[in-house]
């Protein structure tokens, strides 16, 4: 039996391109694919996704050096969905992988500032060379390269929030209620988009407001993404504007301004590059000492289990995952 931890949502109608967590041999291809549309809850909205439900997928076994699947499969599936402690070791391992990419984004907004510092210092020594001009283009290149980073990591922690919300790891009254709330957003959306920042934007605002309740690590995750959204919508674009601006300029006095005005955001999108940066690493310390527990407790609920059935003399058969 196919197994699936969770199916991540795909709100739009028809076929459309959404990550599903899986186990098991028969599902390790790449490209798992949707052929209904399914939010974590069943098509039409008409409860969530439980254990024993079927959903039909198309399976995409892909070639990496081909641009195209080489194979693909339709087959229907039962739904087996993943414990909290499962769950919680995925939003770990995810979470822990997005570390690397703002690491990594952090280690490349210092060299772009760097650069966009040095040539500040020409302009402002009135001079503007063509040299000088291809290396704020490469700049603008680099922030624009960052964008696509952020819009990267802002759909990953809003997919890692999914899971918290449809996968049992929240109390159930408050993933009743987010649960419902999800549905009418999106059968109030016209046009619907796969992780839609505002939905998120939406809950955060809430729940700075008191009018929602969670726990502390959705909570950060709920933080992160809203971060990533300002640095994906307003902070790399904004210097990606300026730097067209300074382009546009034809003497250094008028694309100094505009230059600025760019490193500022820099210096706005490290900011907030650290402050992700020092939440993921605050979410994986207090997150291993959870699950480490969470562990501890799975382990002595068997032996319990175990000891409870060698006193009754019935020695009790571990089941195969």
């Amino acid at each position: 039996m196919t197994r699936i931890s969770l199916v991540v949502r795909s709100p739009g109608e028809g076929v459309e391109r959404e990550k599903v967590l899986y186990k098991g041999k028969a599902v390790k291809q790449k490209g798992l694919v949707l052929l209904e549309p399914v939010s974590g809850l069943l098509p039409g909205g008409s409860r969530p996704v439980q254990e024993g439900d079927t959903l039909r997928v198309r399976i995409d076994a892909r070639d990496n050096a081909a641009p195209k699947p080489s194979t693909t499969q339709s087959r229907t599936i039962r739904v087996d969905l993943s414990r909290p402690g499962e769950l919680l070791h995925s939003i770990s391992d995810r979470l822990r992988r997005q570390r690397t990419f703002v690491e990594s984004a952090i280690r490349s907004q210092s060299d772009l500032t760097q650069r966009l510092s040095e040539a500040l210092d020409i302009l402002q020594k009135g001079r503007f060379p063509q040299g000088l001009r291809s290396e704020i283009l490469a700049v603008q290149g680099g922030q624009s390269r960052l964008t696509s980073v952020a819009r990267r990591l802002r759909r990953e922690l809003t997919s890692a929030f999914d899971l918290y919300l449809f996968g049992g790891a929240l109390p159930r009254v408050n993933a009743q209620n987010l649960q419902e709330r999800y549905r009418l957003y999106y059968s109030s959306q016209k046009k619907q988009t796969s992780w839609d920042p505002l939905f998120y934007l939406s809950l955060q605002a809430s729940r700075q407001a008191g009018e929602i309740d969670l726990p502390p690590s959705p909570s950060r995750v709920l933080d992160m993404a809203a971060a990533a959204w300002e640095l994906e919508s307003k902070v790399f674009p904004g210097v990606e504007k300026q730097l067209s601006l300074a382009l546009t300029a034809s003497r250094a006095s008028g694309a100094l301004p505009h230059a600025l005005e760019a490193a500022k955001s820099q210096a706005r999108a490290q900011q907030i590059l650290a402050r992700i940066e020092g939440w993921l690493q605050e979410w994986n310390e207090f997150d291993d000492i959870v699950l480490i527990v969470r562990d501890l407790l799975e382990a002595q609920k068997k032996l319990l289990l175990r000891t409870d059935a060698l006193i009754q003399g019935k020695p009790r058969k571990e089941k195969r995952p």
